[in-house]
């Protein structure tokens, strides 16, 4: 795995991708008046560009329904996002992360930056409500939502993962054994902490932590540093009692089997 090498001299480690909570809206429905999406349209896969992780790449190609191609680390994976091109009077565009994916073919004229920026969360903010509430209205009118077809990794099946809301204690016992497990909870307002435990990869375990526009952290660590001590460092608890040292030995942890990317 890359590492990108980042000192944390905090024991609360959080990440972020503000996100997408997007696949938020909650709803599967068939688009509107149309059809289905079909792959059909009228451009070539030869003109397709490739943003990376650009988001201002993204954003150019995404309002022009120009085909393009995005990706970036996400706390399921990988969140991407792929414009396939014109349909008419209509844009088609997917969007997807390891546990579930978005078809949509949605009408050029609302293909907008308020779009855009619907679809990295940035309406879940405070006072935007409104905004969100159209925007989710336009995903439920034009788009189908479904469990991701892409394949997760071994052994790790989305029907399997734990639901543990914002229980610490149901986090804890299934961080320890590496169990494919989510935890959310809102630490300020518009700011959401997400802990999501994928699974085993061999003889380590696989987790990602985000929190809305700060950091993403994405660790691949040895199942026999999966301890209490590591659980506390994350939710900063008994903090005050952490010893410098047990500190130094944590954040050396997320320097070696971490890579941590500051969002913003």
């Amino acid at each position: 795995m890359d590492k990108k090498i980042l000192v944390i001299g905090v024991v609360v480690i959080v990440v972020a991708v503000g996100a997408f909570l997007l696949l938020g809206s909650n709803k599967t429905t068939a688009p509107a008046a149309g059809g289905a999406p079909t792959s059909s349209g009228n451009t070539g896969a030869g003109q397709i560009t490739n943003c990376s992780s650009d988001q201002t790449c993204l954003s150019t190609n995404f309002i022009a329904c120009s085909p393009a191609t995005f990706s970036m680390p996400f706390v399921q994976g990988e969140y991407a996002v792929r414009v396939i091109g014109s349909e008419g009077d209509k844009c088609h565009y997917n969007i997807s992360t390891l546990a579930l994916s978005m078809d949509c073919l949605v009408p050029k004229e609302l293909m907008t930056m308020v779009r855009f920026m619907h679809t990295f969360g940035a309406d879940k903010e405070l006072g935007s409500e409104q905004v969100l509430a159209n925007q989710t209205s336009l995903d439920t009118m034009y788009c189908t939502e479904k469990a991701s077809s892409g394949t997760p990794d071994e052994g790790i099946g989305t029907s399997q993962i734990t639901n543990c809301s914002s229980d610490q204690s149901c986090l804890r016992t299934n961080f320890i054994a590496c169990s494919p497990t989510v935890f959310s909870m809102t630490v300020s307002p518009g700011v959401e902490y997400v802990f999501q435990i994928v699974g085993s990869e061999g003889d380590k375990c696989r987790y990602n932590i985000s929190e809305t526009r700060a950091l993403d952290l994405d660790c691949l660590m040895p199942k026999e540093m999966m301890t209490n001590s590591r659980f506390a460092h994350y939710l900063g608890l008994g903090a005050d009692n952490t010893s410098k040292q047990d500190l130094a030995y944590q954040n050396s942890l997320d320097e070696e089997y971490c890579t941590i990317i500051i969002i913003g």
